[in-house]
């Protein structure tokens, strides 16, 4: 049977026709017999061109996005300059600075399987929040540790390991938890959040 080079049958066929039990290693003699499909070169040609064109437009695209990315740097290095002075702390009123549960606060047994979202660093980006692997709690739970939620507008940050991450939550996250080893910032003023964060990055 002839099969295509990237095709799923290709490979599950190359896992047949392999050697080795623990470690399976690929047998080049008897692929050298095995029947690939070929487009004609016309064909060949058209996809020649048109993957081309697809890299020169990833290209321009990541061009694109770094210069936008340099304008941005510079927008807040100017608005840095010309605002006044202010630390974090100045721009929260009392409590707006939260960290997450200690673990004596939130136990290991309590997480499950469905549930409202805990935010640990490990679900922090250098832009937001990744949601593959968010750990839950219960509403009981969560309504046990009700200073630890979130709003809409709140910054997250972790206080240990790669501090490069941020994020900023928004109406679908609200509600959510601030978890173990992350700091919540609830501003005074949430129209500063976006360029709070931004000035963080």
């Amino acid at each position: 049977m002839p099969y295509f080079l990237r095709a799923d049958q290709f490979h599950g066929r190359a896992l047949d026709i392999s050697v080795g039990s623990l470690s399976p290693t690929i047998n080049w003699k008897t692929h050298a017999s095995e029947i690939f499909l070929f487009p004609d070169k016309t064909i060949q040609e058209e996809i020649s061109t048109a993957m081309e064109g697809f890299e020169n437009y990833i290209n321009a695209l990541t061009h694109a996005i770094e210069s936008v990315r340099t304008l941005e740097g510079a927008i807040v290095d100017e608005v840095s300059r010309e605002g006044s002075p202010s630390t974090l702390g100045e721009l929260v009123s009392n409590g707006g600075i939260q960290i997450g549960p200690f673990g004596s606060q939130l136990h290991a047994h309590e997480y499950v399987d469905e549930g409202l979202p805990v935010v640990m660093p490990a679900d922090l980006t250098a832009d937001g929040l990744r949601y593959d692997r968010l750990r839950r709690i219960t509403e009981q739970t969560a309504e046990r540790l009700a200073k630890h939620r979130v709003r809409t507008g709140d910054i997250l940050l972790p206080r240990r390991g790669d501090l490069n991450k941020r994020a900023l939550i928004n109406e679908h996250e609200a509600v959510w938890l601030c978890g173990t080893g992350s700091v919540r910032v609830r501003l005074d003023d949430l129209g500063d959040a976006p360029l709070v964060v931004r000035l963080l990055r």
